[in-house]
């Protein structure tokens, strides 16, 4: 909400929804530009992302359902985007410094900031752009809860909490 960026986005599932759930109203915006379809043959993805990997263009069309239903936009401009986005004042021009700053890092190929990988990081400069907000979600446990040899949630004193029960990758 304040333009500014965070974290590291290629880090691992669970690291995303973290850093998104410590930023104001828990949502992030997550931006791109037209040279996606091209950016995403060199990431290394798996699990429900290969699928943008696959057929980018999918991806671009079902974006385009998103745009008419107001979930989601596209502009010309990157000041545009952040109109639309929803940036203004200082706000705004921290969202276009921070997408400078990014174009800086693809430029050098390193990340300095938060250490992304060089291969997955883009350019943001070729229209159109686009974006959309995201919010913080809980994908999973890092640790899981504490259960004992017949599944029962363990209280603080290590004693089974009656009736409640895990599996999983909640344990």
């Amino acid at each position: 909400r304040r333009g500014q960026r965070f974290t590291n986005e290629s880090g691992p599932y669970d690291n995303m929804p973290y850093a998104a759930y410590n930023q104001p109203g828990k949502v992030y915006a997550q931006i791109f530009d037209a040279g996606m379809p091209e950016d995403v043959q060199r990431f290394h993805t798996i699990g429900c992302s290969v699928t943008t990997r696959m057929n980018p263009q999918r991806q671009l069309d079902i974006f385009e359902e998103k745009i008419e239903k107001g979930l989601a936009f596209k502009a010309d401009t990157l000041e545009e985007l952040a109109d639309k986005l929803g940036f203004i004042g200082e706000d705004k021009e921290t969202f276009l410094a921070t997408c400078a700053r990014y174009d800086e890092l693809y430029d050098m190929q390193e990340d300095v900031d938060f250490g992304k990988p060089a291969y997955r990081i883009s350019a943001l400069r070729t229209a159109p752009f686009y974006g959309y907000w995201l919010g913080a979600c809980l994908l999973t446990t890092n640790q899981g809860v504490l259960v004992d040899e017949n599944a029962r949630v363990l209280d603080e004193g290590r004693r089974p909490m009656e009736g409640l029960y895990a599996a999983g990758d909640a344990t």
